[in-house]
């Protein structure tokens, strides 16, 4: 009995240590001292994935996100509960070939697969890297859908949270996932502010981002809750905005029917609103410049080292701009008991 019970002891004291060691990602280290033991459960690839994750991109909360779609999405459900050596070349052309409708997955999926296993290879976890035997997948077509005028008017006439934050996303030129995670402590409504920090972005660095008085009124409208989240629905705003999957359904629902799908009906996406905002500031008259520095996207080559300048003023310009041409677009009010 005491043997028995010794020995027990003794397995959780190596679990311990084995879960430390992986923490740190000293993996073999791991399963040296748990006697090979745990080497099996720390090999789990979606384990793994997960360390990989953590270690590349220094725990940045928007990155990891993104990052980690396709993982959670495709990779996980299928190899998340394999060892990682038993994933052959096979298992991967079967899982791309799953994919083959849909070839941004397909390729974002095998770009994905490719790091992770030269990942693991570096550091002796597997053998070989079986994605260097597959050809790339070809590359998806670039989208250059930008909603029309009838399609701005009625996404600011629906009324749900998903559509307040996709008309956000068009007056600012902001990601929905930003917008997703806001906070009103992040708002200043005096100076029409929206201070970004670096955790809610997808680059990893804080953003200003100024609001224009039609942006203001939209966000003055939306009822405060009782946590920091300005869209945290289900939570009463004590968590950032989830869902964004069925609350595009429901929101193309709404717009156009249930039938939306056979129609072929709001096929635009989410991400297409910041081309239209782009595509809306360039009619007024912004440069390019100043659209990047709005949608912080970086300068390319040796000058984006240099260039330092916030545009602080010219990105308030730009979506000035976006206003005047979306309030040009929305239906004009009516005065009532005029003659």
């Amino acid at each position: 009995m005491g043997t028995r019970i010794g020995w027990a002891s003794a397995l959780s004291a190596i679990a311990v240590v084995s879960t430390w060691c992986a923490r740190t990602f000293c993996w073999r280290e791991a399963s040296r001292l748990a006697g090979g033991r745990c080497s099996a459960r720390f090999s789990l690839t979606g384990r793994l994935w997960r360390r990989k994750l953590w270690a590349r991109l220094g725990f940045k909360r928007a990155a990891v996100f993104v990052a980690r779609k396709p993982a959670v999405t495709h990779l996980i459900p299928r190899f998340g509960d394999r060892p990682i050596r038993t994933i052959e070349r096979a298992d991967i052309v079967t899982l791309l070939d799953a994919l083959g409708t849909h070839p941004a997955r397909r390729r974002a999926a095998y770009s994905y697969l490719r790091h992770f296993f030269q990942w693991a290879l570096e550091r002796d976890l597997v053998d070989h890297n079986p994605c260097l035997a597959i050809r790339s997948p070809r590359l998806a077509a670039s989208r250059d859908r930008v909603l029309t005028d009838d399609e701005i008017r009625a996404l600011w006439q629906a009324d749900s949270v998903f559509a307040h934050i996709n008309f956000l996303s068009l007056l600012t030129a902001q990601r929905r996932g930003s917008i997703g995670q806001m906070r009103r402590d992040q708002i200043d409504f005096a100076a029409r502010l929206w201070s970004i920090p670096a955790a809610g972005m997808k680059s990893g660095r804080a953003h200003d981002v100024p609001l224009s008085d039609l942006a203001i009124a939209e966000l003055s409208a939306i009822p405060a809750l009782s946590g920091p989240y300005v869209f945290g629905v289900g939570s009463d705003g004590w968590k950032p905005y989830g869902g964004a999957s069925n609350g595009m359904d429901g929101l193309r629902t709404q717009l156009y029917g249930k039938d939306w799908r056979e129609t072929g009906q709001g096929d635009w996406r989410t991400h297409d609103l910041r081309r239209t905002a782009v595509t809306l500031a360039q009619r007024e008259g912004c440069s390019i410049e100043e659209i990047r520095a709005l949608t912080q996207h970086r300068i390319p080559g040796v000058i984006g080292v240099y260039a330092r300048h916030a545009y602080t003023q010219e990105k308030r310009e730009v979506v000035n701009a976006i206003a005047r041409r979306v309030l040009l677009i929305l239906p004009v009010p009516t005065e009532t008991g005029s003659s």
